[in-house]
């Protein structure tokens, strides 16, 4: 992204080249505009547009096709997509109005205004769900029929579910989930500690009802002679399932699209475009089901609801399972790359954080828990909807701040401080979290405190430091007058 803001306008009047001096009006000749316009289109330059380079991170080898595209015929002409708005520096709240904030009444004024702007259109939210719906109907049910031993199943996780989606609902995430036989082997140190191995079992009396997966998704026998389940292999095995269960259903008014994505992103991705020309991004995750609680997460503590921390370490009764994707490991993208073979998986708690965040803002209660979250993530949408000074990314993203509100979740248990009363303040010390761990440049797990959760490598440093900076005026902003 360029350093200089689009959008900011330039002045009409050009300066003068030359010594400077004052030139001698020439009389006016007939015709001396048009030739004068004439001459203006012979000489004035034409800016070379720039082309977007490829991205030359570790995105996927598949190309962009269409997986099923639609007879002319079935859908009605598509208007074009809505524009979207130029990019401009990033600014704090003081600059985005008129003038500073005069008292805390106004702050408190600008974050009910806010969080208005950010509440999402009920019409578009059930157009888009019924979409949804029919997708993920059609795909459970291929998966259904042509691996019946692996049980399939859907769980719907994600900002969406969770009702902490902001502004649009333009993304949906979905798993689904399978049971293998397999015995789960873990790493425990440092940020490995969220990723484990899946080794397969042939024979196991517990498990006998369970298959064994096809043995193209199989390592090669390790030193102890088993072999583990490969999750690259596993991934794009699910994705070939996929796409063929959409090409062969119809789905009528929808045109979805496979779009490549990162090689080590767990998620296969589909651009959904539907009669109306709008279109939404759909993300579907293919997981397998643990049936223990992670020996990692053995000392994670719900201490803001301890009932929930019960329920939650024992998936065996309360059906509240972990699971583990396809991540790849940053230590094995480059074998990955190079097509050699991947052991570890890492362990996804999306089932713990949707249980949390269904306790966070109880109808009955006058608290604004997930309005804190709503607002950090609108300040990062801002931010990356902006001309931000420097290359490469920022490193930043809503996994992040769920991971630091979770833990502030804990620091802050009781209702009293989460009052609508007192939205301010805890937006205004959520801010000091947040900026607290990226200049330490650490973001705990929530489950897993010893893994951070923020990889810093190939994050421009300059991009970093403005996003530092743009949250660190926020919190200044909103902590003015509070004690």
């Amino acid at each position: 992204m360029a350093s200089n803001a689009k959008g900011v306008p330039k002045s009409d009047e050009k300066p003068e080249k030359g010594n400077g001096s004052a030139k001698k009006s020439a009389p006016k000749r007939p015709n001396a505009g048009k030739e004068n316009a004439k001459e203006d289109r012979k000489t004035k330059p034409v800016e070379a547009k720039s082309k977007k380079q490829p991205d030359t991170d570790d995105r996927r080898r598949l190309p962009r096709v269409a997986v099923t595209p639609l007879k002319s015929s079935a859908m009605p002409r598509v208007s074009p997509p809505r524009e979207q708005p130029k990019k401009v520096r990033a600014t704090p709240d003081r600059d985005r109005h008129s003038g500073p904030p005069s008292d805390s009444n106004e702050l408190d004024a600008r974050l009910k205004g806010r969080l208005d702007r950010l509440k999402m259109k009920s019409k578009e939210i059930s157009k888009n769900a019924a979409s949804v719906n029919k997708i993920k109907e059609v795909i459970l049910g291929y998966l259904k029929s042509v691996e019946p031993r692996s049980k399939w199943a859907e769980f719907t996780s994600g900002s969406y579910y969770e009702k902490t989606k902001i502004s649009h609902p333009d993304e949906y995430d979905c798993m689904f989930v399978c049971e293998m036989r397999v015995k789960v082997e873990y790493e425990e140190t440092g940020d490995s500690a969220v990723f484990c191995s899946l080794r397969s079992l042939t024979a196991n009396p517990d498990q006998a009802q369970l298959p064994v997966f096809h043995p193209s998704l199989l390592t090669d026998p390790q030193a102890n002679g088993s072999a583990y389940i490969c999750p690259l292999r596993f991934r794009d095995h699910f994705s070939r399932m996929v796409q063929t269960a959409i090409q062969r259903q119809e789905l009528k008014g929808l045109n979805i699209m496979l779009i490549m994505g990162s090689l080590s992103s767990p998620a296969v991705t589909f651009e959904v475009r539907q009669m109306d020309g709008e279109c939404f991004s759909f993300d579907v995750v293919p997981a397998v089901k643990l049936y223990e609680w992670p020996k990692p997460a053995k000392l994670w503590r719900c201490r803001w609801k301890p009932e929930l921390e019960e329920q939650i370490k024992h998936p065996d009764t309360s059906g509240v399972h972990p699971f583990v994707v396809a991540k790849i490991h940053k230590k094995e993208k480059q074998r990955a790359k190079s097509g050699g073979q991947c052991f570890l998986w890492r362990i996804s708690f999306s089932a713990a954080e949707k249980q949390i965040m269904k306790r966070t803002d109880e109808p009955t209660k006058n608290v604004c828990r997930k309005d804190i979250l709503k607002l950090l993530k609108s300040d990062l949408e801002e931010f990356k909807n902006s001309a931000a000074p420097g290359g490469g990314h920022h490193g930043f993203c809503s996994y992040h701040l769920k991971m630091i509100f979770l833990k502030l979740l804990d620091e802050k248990p009781d209702d009293e401080f989460w009052t609508r009363e007192n939205l301010r303040r805890s937006y205004a010390l959520a801010l000091r979290k947040v900026v607290g761990c990226m200049k330490r440049e650490c973001v705990p797990n929530y489950f897993v405190h010893s893994a951070n959760a923020l990889d810093m490598k190939g994050v421009g440093k300059a991009k970093y430091g403005a996003l530092v900076s743009y949250f660190e005026s926020q919190q200044q902003i909103y902590s003015a007058g509070l004690k």
